[in-house]
């Protein structure tokens, strides 16, 4: 841009002919200007122009990437070239100062006017290219991966955040590595809102004398309130709050001009050179001038330079190999699902936690211990999570947090997951912390091998990595960890973890006074943690939410319900006695009966029947539940891990005694669910409203007081006739029998490729964890089903030898199966059942396993005896076996 500013600013010879390099510093006024050129002459050539990616200073050692983008009519060298210097500052200033980065400047043609042709690119194009380029640029130097700053100028601000923008989630996904691996964004007189140049978007080409070419696209998108210019900056700020969520929010600086360009005045604004939320800091000079650094010395320059030195430094020694590695090592995928499924406080809601004398009193002490609790559904979690974003302004402070997930895989629920994450974040984002975890990464994968292959990181070890951590980095920055539902990792690991976070506080009292702050905040409810111990500061949430939860109800009614029912919110609320749950469940019974016209009276009675006690409402909204939403509930409960919506819609059409043979043929079942958003619906129905899809398209229940209902109550609800622990029982033994049916269907057996079955994985992994999942269910593996056989019998007849699920009997008998126990109806042992279906693998097996071909079955007949007669269709074992091509069978019962 600092070419048309320079122009600009020769004023005082408007009426001389308008060059790229003189042009009036206002707009001219097109009544007074006549273009009596007739166009471009044909030989005109157009000029070329110095744009992509160059390398200004190379370093074989670079820990992270500085490009520098240009604005409107800048020089990917020129712009950051100082009056009297022939060389750019980055080049000759920053590599004595940041010894491993590697410097680029990136050019692009964003000339307005031009006498030949000026480009006709839009900022969209100008930003793809940047990610072509600057993609291309750094996989040559085999640095994908590695951290990236950019520091920008005017334009050059919008064309880095749409780059970026379209790096996130681009379908290219080698195209997704600047975002990822963008750490900060120096903007630099960047017009976020706009800026004057908005004014030169209306004049017509025609005014502009001896330009014969104007690029007036670019110059529209500057007018204040341009609605691609705000669609940028609304989805720039959504991707921020994005990475923020995800304890991974790149680092931003907004410098401003400070002086007004001579004749012209302050080009952008501070308003709309700055972002909400990040402090501004202005550089004493006018908008060209302010990325014009001369000296080492110059302000503005030591500005700039401390944003830079600050950020490098936290990367200074975790982008090894080695340390990349050991993140890769920490890292699940799971580790901040938890996090965003959790609602994000209603607008007004929440609030009154800050303003809290206690929790004041936590976040003003040295070292302290928050215990949010309360009971199950008392919007514990929504007010952490509400914590844990206010506290993520804090300029300097390291902010780690990690959300207990009770419903999710093992390591969202266990100390384990809990270690790796905030060892996770540490490794991120205060590297010189862990060198000695770098250190024991890189020993481990020598002397062992790869970890999650040969070794695996423990519980204890990591413990001990994050408490030695703790300590250095209080030295420079507080730190702050936010903890949520601890009752859902167990009560013996809840209590244990209390006791950590207490010990660990205390160990930090007593060593040097000049570490920085150091304050925990967990969520837990009453019980496990029954500790009174006067030093841990704890806020009950139910004490405290009344008029929270009546801004929710009063929010959620606003919008349905007529004036008639505004009495309504308010016995919700007195009847909540401070549970969120219980409020968001009656708010939705409330608005069916709404929409069904149902009087004041009858709304009003209906709430008065709902038990007030979370459980006995539950109960109450699960009665009379028909099959499928039985079986649903069991899925949600015993699955091994949670089931995405796909494999919930096979494992929900799937039965151990389908009648299907095919995936095919399942398909045109009646209860099959081809569309997603009809699935999710099933979901929401079937449950009762008491089970969702997350935003991971994993099904869930709403709460993790649901799950709890179920698995101690609610299962023997749905049948008076059991125990939950037999409920249980009769659920994994179900599914262990669906999975293996699963297998069995003829195009898994044929297929050689598995990538399109959505419930192989599912099924191939979890079968046995089914079919052993405790010693109950080990005591009962010779249970029979509702048809009369016992596991053993039902896989030997269904398993499929085509994809080697032989393995199925092989760890039914390890398991004390039984290998010669009878059907209840017709007496047949899993040796018979293995040879009629034409089993040959699983025949042998049972032979090995010591399988007697001389067991009498209900008739007193022995299969050898059986094999001279005939059965009740006129076939014998060995001539059913010979009929079915079984020869490999007919020798095998022939040899015993």
């Amino acid at each position: 841009m600092e070419g048309i500013l320079s122009l600009l600013n020769k004023r005082k010879t408007p009426h001389s002919p308008f060059q790229e390099t003189s042009r009036p510093s206002t707009p001219p006024n097109p009544q007074a200007h006549t273009n009596t050129d007739t166009g471009p002459s044909e030989n005109t050539p157009i000029p070329s122009f110095p744009d992509g990616v160059k390398v200004l200073h190379d370093c074989a050692d670079a820990i992270v990437d500085i490009c520098f983008v240009h604005g409107l009519t800048g020089d990917r060298e020129s712009t950051w070239t100082a009056e009297g210097q022939s060389t750019p500052w980055p080049k000759t200033l920053l590599p004595p100062k940041l010894e491993k980065a590697r410097i680029l400047t990136y050019g692009y043609d964003a000339y307005i006017v031009r006498k030949g042709v000026a480009s006709s690119n839009r900022l969209i194009d100008h930003a793809t290219n940047l990610l072509n380029d600057l993609t291309t640029d750094r996989a040559c130097c085999n640095a994908p991966s590695r951290p990236i700053i950019f520091v920008v100028h005017s334009l050059g601000g919008l064309v880095c955040k749409q780059a970026i923008l379209l790096s996130r989630n681009n379908p290219e996904i080698h195209l997704r590595g600047i975002f990822d691996c963008t750490i900060g964004i120096v903007f630099m007189g960047t017009p976020h809102r706009g800026a004057w140049m908005a004014d030169w978007a209306k004049i017509p080409a025609s005014a502009l004398g001896l330009v014969k070419s104007v690029n007036r696209s670019l110059l529209e998108i500057l007018q204040t309130n341009n609605q691609a210019l705000e669609l940028i900056q609304v989805n720039f700020w959504s991707m921020i709050r994005e990475r923020q969520k995800a304890n991974q929010p790149p680092d931003v600086t907004c410098f401003f001009e400070e002086l007004p360009l001579p004749g012209v005045g302050k080009v952008v604004s501070k308003e709309s050179a700055t972002i909400e939320g990040y402090n501004p800091v202005t550089i004493h000079a006018n908008h060209r001038d302010m990325v014009k650094f001369a000296s080492a010395e110059e302000n503005g320059f030591k500005r700039v330079l401390g944003e830079l030195v600050r950020w490098v430094s936290q990367f200074d020694q975790v982008l090894s190999e080695t340390a990349q590695d050991c993140l890769k090592s920490l890292a699940f995928p799971q580790m901040q699902n938890r996090s965003h499924d959790i609602s994000s406080a209603v607008e007004g809601t929440c609030e009154w936690l800050l303003q809290h004398e206690t929790y004041q009193s936590w976040a003003a002490c040295d070292r302290g211990l928050l215990w949010i609790k309360g009971k199950p559904g008392s919007g514990k979690s929504t007010l952490l999570k509400h914590a844990l974003y206010k506290h993520k302004t804090r300029d300097d402070a390291l902010i780690l947090s990690f959300f207990f997930h009770g419903r999710g895989d093992e390591l969202q629920k266990t100390p384990l997951g809990l270690w790796r994450s905030l060892l996770h974040q540490i490794l991120r984002k205060a590297p010189g912390a862990l060198q000695d975890l770098i250190d024991e990464f890189g020993t481990k994968r020598k002397q062992i091998g790869e970890p999650g292959e040969k070794w695996n990181w423990h519980e204890e070890e990591l413990w001990s990595f994050f408490k030695s951590s703790l300590s250095k980095i209080l030295i420079t920055r507080p730190v702050w960890v936010f903890i949520d539902a601890l009752d859902e990792c167990g009560k013996k690991n809840a209590v244990k973890l209390v006791q950590i976070f207490k010990s660990l506080l205390q160990s930090l009292l007593s060593q040097s006074t000049n570490l920085r702050q150091c304050c925990i905040c967990f969520s837990c409810r009453n019980y496990p943690i029954l500790d009174r111990d006067t030093s841990m500061f704890e806020i009950r949430t139910e004490d405290e939410n009344q008029r929270d939860i009546s801004t929710f109800v009063d929010g959620q009614l606003a919008a349905f319900c007529s004036p008639t029912l505004s009495r309504i919110p308010a016995l919700i609320t007195e009847r909540a006695s401070g549970i969120f749950m219980w409020a968001r469940l009656v708010v939705e019974q409330v608005l069916d009966l709404e929409r069904e016209g149902a009087g004041v009276k009858t709304i009003e009675r209906a709430i008065h029947s709902i038990p007030p006690d979370l459980d006995e409402l539950y109960r109450q909204l699960i009665q009379i539940m028909e099959p499928a939403s039985q079986k649903l509930i069991q899925w949600i409960c015993f699955a091994t891990r949670p089931l995405s919506i796909d494999e919930l819609r096979w494992a929900m059409v799937v039965e151990a005694d389908c009648p299907h043979r095919s995936l095919e043929a399942c398909r045109s079942a009646e209860d099959y669910i081809p569309d997603i958003n009809r699935m999710k619906r099933q979901v929401q129905t079937l449950s009762r409203g008491l089970a969702e899809v997350s935003h991971t398209q994993v099904v869930q229940f709403i709460h993790q007081s649901v799950k709890d209902f179920f698995v101690e109550k609610g299962l023997s609800a749905l049948d008076g006739n059991v125990t939950s622990t037999e409920a249980a029982i009769r659920a994994h033994f179900r599914f262990s029998k669906i999975c293996i049916r699963y297998l069995a269907m003829e195009e898994i057996g044929c297929s050689t490729s598995y990538d399109d079955f959505a419930f192989l994985h599912y099924a191939t992994t979890s079968w046995v964890a089914h079919a052993q999942h405790t010693d109950q269910i080990s005591t009962v593996i010779d249970v029979m089903d509702d048809h009369g056989q016992t596991p053993l019998s039902w896989a030997a007849r269904n398993g499929c030898e085509a994809v080697g699920h032989e393995a199925v009997v092989r760890i039914l008998l390890a398991a004390g199966a039984a290998v010669d126990m009878k059907d209840r109806y017709n007496g047949q042992t899993p040796l018979s059942r293995a040879a009629q279906e034409g089993r040959e693998a699983f025949v042998q097996i049972l032979l090995d396993a010591g399988a007697a071909v001389d067991t009498k079955d209900g008739h007193g007949q022995t299969p050898l005896s059986r094999a001279a007669e005939e059965d009740g269709y006129g076939w014998t074992p060995l001539s059913r076996a010979a009929r079915n091509n079984h020869g490999a069978i007919v020798r095998l019962l022939q040899c015993q």
